[in-house]
């Protein structure tokens, strides 16, 4: 149990680091805010910390052009972790985006280690399974796409649906 949080906290600190010596975060210059993050993302965030008056909602938002629905932009975009932007004053949104990608950075790196700490044909010991769980949630996809942060839940689940799969076969 103890060796999830080394694989949660040494991914998230070093992005953290990284985004620092970039000048990005929170009492920084610049913002994680850049791409699809910015487009796409901030957009909808932003509906979900502050719907608007009105008839405004999930099925009709004129947000958008002359109005129309937001469902499938929900669907596609919008993963469970980020139900926490509902909660969030719209002015936060940034900040609070800047934490979301390190925590699903640490995640990655639990799950991974959950994997290597439970496959039956690695014998690792603890120090290499937390290292390469690092490796895996530092690895560059999760790197270049932090501007789409619903890709990190395919990567947090991916070794938790290799494991599953492992299990089923053996």
């Amino acid at each position: 149990m103890l060796r999830y949080l080394p694989a949660f906290f040494i991914p998230a600190i070093i992005m953290a680091v990284s985004f620092f010596r970039l000048d990005i975060g929170p009492g920084c210059e610049k913002t994680v805010l850049s791409f699809d993050l910015r487009g796409l993302y901030l957009s909808l965030y932003g509906y979900l910390s502050d719907p608007g008056p009105g008839f405004n909602n999930l099925f009709h938002s004129m947000a958008g052009g002359l109005g129309g629905n937001i469902y499938g932009t929900v669907i596609l975009c919008l993963s469970p972790l980020d139900l926490i932007f509902s909660f969030v004053p719209l002015r936060s949104i940034p900040t609070v985006l800047y934490f979301m990608i390190l925590f699903k950075i640490g995640l990655c790196g639990v799950s991974a280690c959950f994997y290597l700490s439970h496959y039956d044909r690695t014998g690792l010991s603890a120090p290499a399974a937390v290292l390469l769980s690092c490796c895996y949630a530092l690895m560059s996809y999760n790197i270049l796409y932090y501007v789409a942060p619903m890709w990190y839940d395919c990567v947090i689940l991916l070794p938790l649906l290799a494991l599953s799969l492992e299990k089923i076969i053996a």
